[in-house]
């Protein structure tokens, strides 16, 4: 997660810098890149919370 978002930041930058040429490089497929590893981890996150949430249920519904 940390590192993706040194990728959306460091290459948002250059996105940022330069929109008004209108170039397409290599920082615009990081920056990409970077947004689909963040929201893969976003989702395991979720997965992670969920499944310790039903472990705390199931735990105390037996006690």
């Amino acid at each position: 997660m940390f590192v993706a978002l040194a990728l959306v930041i460091t290459s948002g930058y250059e996105v940022y810098e330069s929109f008004e040429e209108a170039n397409i490089g290599a920082h615009h497929g990081v920056f990409v890149f970077a947004l689909f590893q963040m929201l893969k981890c976003i989702a395991v996150i979720g997965e992670s919370v969920l499944a310790v949430d039903e472990a705390i249920s199931a735990s105390k519904s037996e006690g």
